[in-house]
């Protein structure tokens, strides 16, 4: 799921900075398709991946049981976390997470993108200022519920990402 979910965020950091990016700028097509379209595209990625590990935990968990509380001291807990970590509000957690994650990464780099500074803006700087906006949110909002952060995050950069797509990307 962590590959899923930084192959997103590295392709939401790269499209500002690629040829596809200009193509799609200079066409006549309207920037909210471009980028609810990509969001949607990466969202049915993440959740393609989000359930192939919902399948392995599934899978795996019948055998875990019978070999974790010989291996560990604590194996029953162990199995019982993991269990937690199966059905549907776990996968829909896995997937927002992922599909914020990506949407965040757009938002930021069409901030870089759009900035004073955008004849040097670079896909190295735009992760930086990525890295940076991830480590004050966390620290800000960690205590907010996922269920409230996700959708939130989403709610909020969807929106001002196509603004700055449409108002200030040149």
């Amino acid at each position: 799921m962590i590959t899923f979910a930084s192959l997103a965020v590295y392709r939401g950091l790269k499209w500002p900075f690629t040829g596809s990016f200009d193509l799609e700028w200079t066409s006549d097509r309207p920037a909210w398709q471009s980028v609810l379209g990509r969001t949607l595209a990466w969202a049915m990625v993440i959740a393609v991946g989000a359930a192939l590990q919902q399948a392995a935990f599934r899978l795996c968990l019948n055998a875990m049981r019978d070999v974790w509380p010989r291996i560990y001291s604590d194996g029953d807990q162990r199995v019982a976390r993991l269990e937690s970590w199966t059905g549907w509000v776990p996968f829909l957690v896995i997937a927002g997470a992922g599909t914020a994650a990506y949407v965040l990464s757009l938002t930021v780099t069409l901030w870089c993108r759009s900035g004073r500074f955008r004849h040097r803006a670079t896909m190295a700087n735009a992760a930086v200022w990525l890295f940076a906006v991830v480590v004050v949110a966390y620290l800000a909002f960690r205590s907010i519920p996922l269920s409230i952060s996700i959708p939130a995050c989403i709610g909020i950069c969807l929106p001002v990402s196509i603004w700055l797509l449409v108002y200030k990307v040149e």
